[in-house]
């Protein structure tokens, strides 16, 4: 309500500026826009810009230094708005129309709306667009000397960096926090000196996140050593943000001692401070230190620290939001301990109220009878095993679309026992073909997504599954895709979100049956694929370029024994169309008549054997 009244009376003033100044009406607006839109009214603000753009005052022309504001300032309220297309249209406005111009004031709106652009992008999770964006700017405003220009650079990589770093790439992550310090490492200016410090903390934190613990407290010590004396607010924070990772990294690698001096160095260079961001360093190096010292069976010393942080805490919603998983962990080890509560008669008596902290606090007791280094190595392989799965579902294709291939995931037998000997162990399998920038999975067998994944496959590279019948070698991993197609249509901020065709035999189909809701917008199409009499072959068409034709094969189904099916490709190329055939677990054949035209199945006549065409999978 304060901020409320402040924003009326400022635009009450500015009405008031512009009936006695009237030449100043444009910069008065703008400023009440502003002041619109910091007051959580972007609506207004956009009215406003809209105003200015389209009337211009006074009867004179907008001059391009307030054109070009305008437009970046209703591009921020468009985006707090929410509507990120619509934000970064107008930025694409302000580059087209004033990319070339050589005026300072226009050139540096310009770096402001690429980089504000690569931000919205990455917030869309569109990884690879944002990079491209990030490295405009650097290529077009690289070379400049003006320092608002060279901010919007050093920014720009920064965020590069981040967003590599988010998608695996951490290598190159890596290479780009030290262009930031290669370029702007000597710098006076503060925002470069901020940014070099961003990307020396962020650097750091790439090394750990890799299991680099000895390069990453070697990075956090040069930021403590860099800016150590500076007054500078955001300075004083990286500093008290790196002291507080190193500590974290030295718990990694199991050096308790070291890492509670850390802890004390916090809270002695800032423990004084009143500043919020440093208040809630302060608190996280209480709260870790409380733990350090818990381990080491000291209790009380412990529940001091606990106590003190806590208060910082709960006082700070950032701090919420950081700690959200480790401050209900690290509150149930005092809380409870594990220990029955009073009127708890089993210690198992747990309600919605209590779960997370007494499952917690259950959890500690456990743990406390693992070995420490076994904790980390198994939480870790847990933290890898998702950011793999998260890459799998959400990163762009690494498959050249402008390319045709066919991928055997792995030799396998037609036979596949349910329990294996040594010599049957080979087993698993799958086929992926990639044609016409779509991709085409044909039985996913056992192993089969780890496999893709090996060969550079991507969940988005997967448009078509097909699958010929309903064997277990056939679909084992069936069910986990359609599990990972459900978590890539229902996530956030993922940008290659599209639904999928399945191909399946009748007896697939009855099989998976339960797992598929026809109705829901992951799949575009499921076929039941039917082996029919000759001339009247089922023909799928799956993309402009790819023919599917399903064909009769002889091999039992589990369902029955009538519905498993062979596969025939046609491929539209630049040199004619190419034809694959794949033929399930069967040969492919005339069915034998009797003297009335009736099939002769070999289970039904012991004169008319299976012909021996032994495992039969594969392209032909």
């Amino acid at each position: 309500m304060a901020l409320e009244k402040k924003t009326a009376e400022s635009i009450a003033l500015l009405k008031e500026i512009l009936a006695r100044e009237p030449h100043i009406f444009c910069a008065s607006l703008l400023l009440a826009s502003i002041l619109y839109r910091d007051n959580g009214r972007p609506e207004e603000a956009i009215s406003i810009y809209d105003s200015l753009l389209h009337e211009g005052f006074q009867d004179q022309v907008l001059p391009d230094w307030l054109k070009v504001l305008t437009l970046v300032n209703k591009g921020v309220a468009l985006g707090e708005m929410g509507k990120p297309e619509e934000e970064i249209a107008v930025y694409d406005e302000v580059i087209d129309r004033f990319g070339e111009a050589a005026d300072l004031p226009l050139r540096a709106q310009v770096a402001r709306a690429l980089v504000y652009k690569g931000v919205t992008l990455g917030e869309m999770d569109k990884s690879e667009e944002e990079i491209r964006v990030y490295n405009e700017v650097v290529e077009r405003f690289g070379a400049s000397e003006d320092l608002t220009l060279r901010g919007q650079v050093a920014r720009a990589l920064v965020n590069k960096g981040v967003t590599l770093g988010d998608i695996g790439k951490y290598e190159e992550a890596i290479r780009v926090y030290d262009e930031v310090v290669k370029r702007f490492g000597d710098s006076a200016d503060l925002p470069l000196r901020e940014q070099v410090a961003n990307a020396l903390y962020n650097k750091g934190w790439t090394l750990g996140d890799v299991g680099k613990y000895e390069e990453a407290i070697r990075v956090y010590d040069e930021v403590v050593e860099r800016f150590r004396d500076s007054a500078d607010l955001p300075l004083r924070e990286q500093v008290a943000d790196a002291l507080v990772n190193k500590g974290v990294t030295l718990g990694e690698m199991d050096k308790p001692e070291e890492e509670i001096r850390v802890y004390d160095e916090v809270v002695e260079r800032f423990g004084e401070a009143a500043e919020l961001p440093l208040r809630e360093q302060v608190a996280k190096a209480l709260l870790y230190k409380a733990e350090c010292l818990l381990d080491a069976d000291r209790g009380e010393d412990a529940r001091v620290l606990f106590v003190a942080g806590e208060k910082e805490y709960l006082s700070s919603e950032k701090l919420k939001s950081d700690l959200a998983s480790y401050y209900p962990y690290l509150r149930s080890r005092f809380a409870s301990k594990g220990e029955p509560q009073e009127g708890d008669k089993t210690g198992l008596d747990i309600t919605r109220k209590n779960l997370a902290p007494r499952l917690m606090g259950y959890l500690t007791e456990v743990l406390k009878h693992v070995d420490r280094s076994k904790q980390k190595e198994y939480f870790r392989k847990i933290s890898d095993t998702k950011k793999r799965t998260d890459g799998f579902i959400r990163n762009d294709s690494r498959f050249a679309s402008d390319f045709s291939f066919l991928l055997v995931l792995r030799e396998w037998n037609s036979y596949t026992p349910v329990i294996p000997g040594e010599e049957e162990s080979d087993r698993g399998g799958g086929y992926f073909i990639l044609h016409a920038g779509e991709g085409i999975v044909i039985d996913p067998g056992y192993d089969f997504i780890e496999n893709f994944y090996r060969a550079g496959g991507l969940l988005c590279d997967i448009d078509h599954v097909i699958v010929t019948h309903a064997h277990d070698d056939h679909t084992a991993e069936l069910e986990a895709l359609l599990m990972l197609f459900h978590r890539r249509w229902t996530a956030k901020n993922v940008s290659n979100r599209k639904p999928v065709s399945l191909y399946l035999s009748a007896g697939v189909q009855r099989k998976f049956a339960g797992l598929l809701d026809l109705r829901e917008p992951k799949f575009r199409r499921v076929v039941t694929m039917c082996p029919t009499e000759k001339g009247l072959a089922q023909r799928v068409r799956l993309n402009s370029e790819t023919v599917l034709t399903v064909l009769p094969a002889y091999h039992d189904d589990v369902i029955t024994q009538n519905s498993a099916v062979g596969l025939a490709f046609e491929f539209a190329t630049n040199n004619g169309t190419r034809k694959v055939v794949f033929t399930g677990d069967s040969g492919l054949y005339p069915v034998k008549l009797d003297e009335d035209g009736k099939k002769i199945l070999y289970d039904n006549n012991e004169e008319t054997p299976m012909p021996d065409v032994g495992g039969g999978k594969g392209a032909l």
